[in-house]
């Protein structure tokens, strides 16, 4: 049986806390900072976000 997609994305957006609550709590032994950049398969295809991820990406490091 297939999982509407809204439900899908809803399941994904609840599990995305918890997963970077674990990334957090791991990274942190080791005095890293961790962070996460949400983006979709339409921000690799249009130029000008290509280049605002770009940025955003340098600025991250």
């Amino acid at each position: 049986m297939a999982i509407p997609v809204l439900e899908a994305r809803a399941c994904a957006a609840a599990g995305q806390s918890g997963l970077m609550a674990l990334y957090e709590a791991m990274f942190t032994q080791y005095s890293i900072c961790a962070a996460q950049i949400l983006v979709t398969n339409l921000d690799f295809h249009d130029e000008q976000k290509r280049w605002n991820l770009n940025g955003t990406f340098t600025s991250g490091i």
